[in-house]
Formats: structure tokens, sequence, C-alpha cells
């Protein structure tokens, strides 16, 4: 794009020139580049500790639902038995009319939809949540092989309903190699990219505006660029670009944090951000990424289960700072196994110390008096027996303890909110390695 100018407004990189006359600008830069270090960090503490707190209510209220899900299809299949078993009898007309005047098929489908649809949202709501947990940080078991014009395309699927009332898109990929990295991560940059070019564009002109995205090879490095024809970003405001929750976008529900995140993603798979802008010329967004990123690859997970149904009723104890999750546990778990429930871990280790006879122990891992990790080391004092059964739920390890005991442990680690399947299945997985008791 001709006439833009190109300041390097990048997150992680230094200005260019050696000049000496220019120490004293390194140094503000640097300083700058200090405090946004600290806000970043402070902002991760934050919101990993605002997700772990909507984390605990999203896995109880995606429980309910799940459960309340079968049991309309149980009432949906009774209603169609109390049909059947009537028919051809003096109350069949009877029932017929009531079911009919209720509209007890109809409520039921409705009330069926609903829980779908809500379940959809919390999905949706868990996700997000997990990003803000991770705070953008690479999860090390979703790297890949990835294709970035693969990466390019699906983002653009996905923001081409922003887009296409805004501008022409236009792609211009080139032949790149593939790199070790987290693709939704990256999806996730290019996609908050592609928004930003659409909303910089005002609406009503498509046919006189383009979003152009860019790969290229230059040296040793990947190019991505999202290029557009909109309104650019002044000169006084291109130096805030990357503070957190400084937006120029207010009014369209700009919250300050995407490019925020963007560059901390890009950041962590070795690479840069570039931004060259002009007041009404448009702009463009450089993803600057080694050919080798430093993230390893691992390998591919089984896609094999082991058998998630069990007639074999366990004694599970339960253990959460969490009511309303505790009642979501006893529902999934009481129809087939003996359910016990404690509000920490030190009522949890009482309890254990008076009675061991537990099959599997659920943990949250993050709790106020005694977490997971330090109830787990105690727990190798008072029933080292029972270590071999635990099993962690995280509503989020937002701590550096913590997750460092998670990445050391092969203790399983369920995420909140846990799908009731998904519970069950793990319970009856810790149970199936139970040895048998012996007949001698």
């Amino acid at each position: 794009m001709g006439g833009l100018r190109s300041p390097t407004l990048s997150a992680v990189t230094e200005p260019e020139s050696d000049d000496p006359r220019s120490v004293e600008a390194r140094l503000r830069h640097l300083e700058r580049q200090l405090v946004h270090s600290e806000r970043l960090a402070s902002m991760g503490q934050l919101a990993a500790g605002v997700a772990h707190e909507v984390n605990n209510p999203a896995a109880f209220v995606s429980s309910n639902l799940a459960i309340l899900a079968g049991h309309l299809d149980n009432l949906q299949a009774g209603l169609t038995a109390i049909r059947e078993a009537v028919v051809e009898t003096p109350a069949a007309e009877a029932v017929d009319a009531a079911i009919k005047r209720l509209h007890l098929e109809e409520a039921i489908v409705d009330a069926q939809a609903i829980v779908a649809e809500n379940l959809e949202g919390m999905s949706r709501i868990s996700a997000i949540v997990r990003d803000l947990r991770t705070f953008a940080r690479i999860e090390r078991d979703r790297v890949e092989l990835v294709h970035l014009n693969q990466v390019v395309n699906a983002a653009c699927n996905i923001a081409n309903n922003q887009l296409r009332h805004r501008a022409t898109l236009i792609k211009d990929l080139g032949e790149v190699p593939a790199l070790a990295a987290d693709p939704g991560k990256l999806t996730q940059v290019l996609l908050n990219l592609l928004i930003n070019a659409a909303q910089a564009i005002p609406e009503g002109a498509a046919s006189s505006h383009s979003v152009r995205v860019r790969t290229r090879v230059e040296g040793d490095r990947v190019v991505l660029s999202v290029i557009d024809s909109g309104i650019g970003i002044p000169e006084e405001l291109q130096g805030r670009l990357f503070e957190p929750f400084f937006t120029t976008k207010a009014d369209e529900g700009g919250t300050g944090l995407g490019l925020v995140l963007s560059a901390e993603i890009v950041r962590q798979h070795g690479g840069d951000m570039r931004v060259f802008s002009s007041p009404g010329k448009g702009s463009r967004f450089d993803v600057v990424l080694p050919l080798h990123t430093g993230l390893k690859l691992v390998e591919p997970k089984s896609l094999e289960q082991p058998a998630v149904v069990t007639t074999t009723s366990l004694r599970v104890l339960a253990i959460d700072d969490e009511a309303n999750l505790l009642k979501a546990y006893r529902r999934v778990l009481s129809p087939t196994h003996e359910l016990v429930t404690c509000n920490d871990g030190l009522e949890a280790l009482d309890l254990i110390r008076e009675d061991q006879a537990f099959d599997v122990v659920i943990c949250d891992l993050m709790m106020p008096q005694l977490d997971g990790p330090r109830f787990f080391e105690a727990l190798a004092e008072v029933a080292p027996r029972l270590l071999s059964r635990v099993i962690f739920a995280s509503g989020g390890a937002f701590t550096a303890r913590t997750r460092d005991f998670v990445a050391s442990m092969s203790t399983p680690c369920l995420e909140k909110p846990v799908p009731p399947t998904e519970l069950l299945a793990a319970v009856a997985r810790v149970g199936a390695q139970i040895p048998a008791p012996s007949t001698a």
C-alpha cells in the first residue's frame, strides 16, 4: 500500500536506529516495554482468577443442563409409553385429550431445544473462559505442524460475515513451509486482525474497499500480512495500540484486549507484530514468525478410549468448595455410585484419617484452605494407597506452583466444566485400575 507511514510498533522489538543520539529514545522505549510487561502480568493474574470464579458456576450449570436433557428424553419416552399402554382402552381418549390440552408434546420438544441452546451457550462461555484462564499461553499438547495458508482459509471463512458487507476479501497466498505452532491460537490472531480490518472500513461501500491477506517467506521468517483500505490510525494513537484495554473502537464493542493477546501469542511463537498505518490510507499489520518457532511437536494422542461404562458401584469422595458443584456431582454419580462429599481439603483429610475405604477421590485443584497440590502431599502421608485413585478437576491452575504440579503429575486432571459423561468415564477408568480383592 503506497504512502503508508511505517513505524515498527512491535510489542517485542526495539527501535532499529543505532544512532547514539537515539539512546534516550531507546531507554524510553524499554521503559514502556517494562510497564507493558508488568501490566500483562497483572492482567494475566486477574484474568486467571476471574476465569476460575466463572468456571465453578459454569461447571454445575453445564452439568445440570446435561442431566436435564436426559430427564427430558426420559419424559418423551415415558409419554410415548403411556400412550402405547392405554391404546384401545377406555382411558385412551382421556389420556390423549390431557396430553393435547396441556401441550405436553410441544412443551417437551421446546424444553429440549431450550436446553440444547443453553448447553451450546455454556460451551461458548467455557471457550472464552479457557482463553482468559491461559491468557494466550500456548498449550504444549496442542502444538502441531501447521500450514499457515490453511489457517488463513479457516479464519477468512469465520470472518466472512463481518467482511463481506464492508470490503472485498483478497487472498494472496505464497508457498510457505509448515511451522510448529498452536493452530487455534494463530487462527485467533488472524481472526482478530481481520475483524479489526473490517471495522476500520465504513459500511455501505464494499465494492470500493478491500482487505488483503498475504503470506510469504522472507529469509528465515514467514510473514502474514493483513492490509486494509480503511480509515488508518492517527499517528498519536499508534504508540498505544498494544496497551491493555486501549481501544479506538468503543462504539464497535472493542475491549482493548485483541491486539494485546495477539501480540502475546505471536511472541510465544518466537515472532513479533509490525504495524504500518497512515490516516485515510489504511493499515497493514504484519505477523512475522520464524521458520523454527522453538515449540516442540507432540505425538498425536490415541483416539482410543477405555470403556466408559461400568456396572461396578464405586465409593467416591468428591472435594470442592463450590456447594452447587457437589450437588451436580451427586446428580451424576449417585445413580450408580456411592458418593461422599467434603467442602475443603482439610475436612477431607480428617475424614480419610477415619475412613480410607474410597475407590475414587475427585478433588478441586484450587481451594481456599488446602488446595489440590497440598492435599495430594498430605494424602501421601495419611493414605498413600489412595494417591493413584485421585482425579483433579480444575477451573484454572492460575499459579506457577499449581501449573508445575499439574505438568509433573500423571494423575488425571479434568477441565471444568466437566460433562457428565466425561466425569463418569474418568471415575470408571480409575475404578477399573483397582486391584481385585484377594481370594486367598
